[in-house]
């Protein structure tokens, strides 16, 4: 793949432009292509807080559980934006906003697996359990198959 396009299509992941990301698609981007830092489109898509774009991925055969540089899975990713904006919104004087689980819950839908490892040994419930995030523990919990959304 062209470096442009390779540009492009992350930084129509980074604005959250669902249609320039699913054109590029549409133009031979694989949707599990690999950055140069090991990460993604998913993954990016994650890190940067972009569940329309994490949804579109999905929908066209992204894998819930290709892992990135050190192993980290897409659901890890998912539990560490939801507690970095949760601790934003904390620290920004609003302390009543929760850590969402809206993409965790996606990528559930979409057969990720909360029990998959990355380079360190943790999984995805490990994450949530030691950042204090209860509602995708609780997610976690489902029987697999089950509704996840939130």
């Amino acid at each position: 793949m062209r470096q442009s396009i390779k540009s492009e299509i992350e930084q129509a992941i980074g604005r959250g432009d669902v249609k320039g990301v699913l054109a590029l698609l549409d133009h031979d981007v694989p949707v599990n292509q690999r950055l140069a830092s090991g990460s993604t489109l998913l993954l990016l898509a994650l890190d940067l807080g972009q569940p329309a774009v994490v949804e579109a991925l999905l929908l066209r055969g992204a894998d819930p559980n290709e892992s990135g540089y050190a192993g980290i899975t897409p659901l890890q990713a998912a539990v560490d934006t939801a507690m970095e904006e949760a601790k934003l919104a904390f620290d920004s004087g609003r302390p009543d906003v929760p850590p969402s689980t809206e993409m965790v819950a996606l990528l559930l839908r979409f057969g990720a697996d909360p029990q998959r490892e990355d380079n360190q040994g943790q999984s995805a419930i490990d994450w949530a359990r030691e950042t204090g995030h209860d509602a995708a523990t609780a997610l976690f919990r489902k029987p697999m198959g089950g509704d996840y959304r939130s």
